[in-house]
């Protein structure tokens, strides 16, 4: 598990996520003046508590960008490994209020009879490790991480904005290594590839690919590191613009040898194979 906490940011507006705490900022342009370096101001509005009870390690933040609004926002963290529990709470109303997504224990559709006291969104698998979220900036389906302690990855889908991930898009053993840690997720605009990386200290970065929108079954296997020697990796993110590198993946990385150097892996092939880039 890392140990850094997760930010995203957003131009013009966006969200700052500590410890369970959410608060909204805007970027108001200040007067403009010879060789001034920064002419926007950056501030916030009172933090929102997104849950006063649990505690909220390394938290991510997501605003759904399908939503012409910007309304609609995701918070994600995990809990604890012992009780496979790893959150994700959505707000409908500009990060002003949350609301725990979890699956109905009355639901088969959900996997609702494994989910009596874990309050998780799927319940068709472990978690409680780190937790990751991604969500496709066309078609809206999200994409939920949850790091089986170290043994595993799951992944869960869901097509309807959070509020049900159906177990026949919940795969429990998405890894096919031991020791994993620090799980990532990426997908391609407008279609339902979607990428799972995660790395095992020193032996490397192993990448997944579900063409069917994570539909059970449908992750790739990934039995050999596509990058090798890494001590750490920070995130993974998918060239969704229409310039020349449409669909490329970026994988932000620390070497494990000799120097723990800053690298980026680069895939033009769908993460079939990647080239390592050492950062200045």
């Amino acid at each position: 598990m890392s140990l850094s906490p997760r930010l995203v940011a957003l131009t013009g507006a966006g969200l700052l996520c500590v410890a369970g705490v959410v608060a909204a900022s805007t970027a108001a342009a200040l007067p403009s003046t010879t060789n001034t370096v920064n002419t926007r101001a950056v501030t916030f509005t009172p933090a929102t508590i997104v849950d006063p009870l649990l505690y909220g390690g390394e938290p991510g933040v997501n605003v759904d960008p399908t939503d012409p609004a910007g309304n609609r926002v995701f918070v994600d963290w995990p809990v604890t490994s012992r009780a496979m529990i790893g959150v994700l709470f959505r707000s409908q109303d500009g990060a002003l209020s949350y609301t725990k997504r979890y699956a109905d224990t009355t639901s088969a559709v959900e996997g609702g009879p494994g989910c009596a006291g874990r309050q998780t969104p799927f319940c068709f698998s472990g978690g409680g490790g780190d937790t990751d979220l991604n969500i496709n900036p066309t078609t809206g389906t999200i994409y939920m991480g949850n790091q089986e302690v170290l043994a595993n990855q799951a992944v869960g889908a869901s097509t309807d904005h959070g509020t049900t991930f159906p177990v026949d898009h919940v795969d429990p053993v998405v890894a096919k290594a031991t020791a994993v840690d620090r799980q990532w997720l990426a997908s391609v605009k407008g279609t339902k590839t979607a990428y799972l990386a995660y790395h095992v200290p020193a032996a490397g970065i192993y990448v997944h690919r579900s063409d069917n929108a994570g539909a059970l079954g449908s992750w790739s296997a990934s039995p050999d590191p596509k990058v090798t020697d890494v001590a750490q990796t920070g995130g993974m993110v998918v060239d969704n613009s229409d310039g020349p590198h449409k669909g490329a993946i970026y994988i932000g990385y620390l070497a494990y040898v000799p120097n723990f150097d800053m690298n980026v892996a680069v895939s033009l092939d769908g993460g079939v194979s990647f080239q390592t880039h050492k950062v200045p």
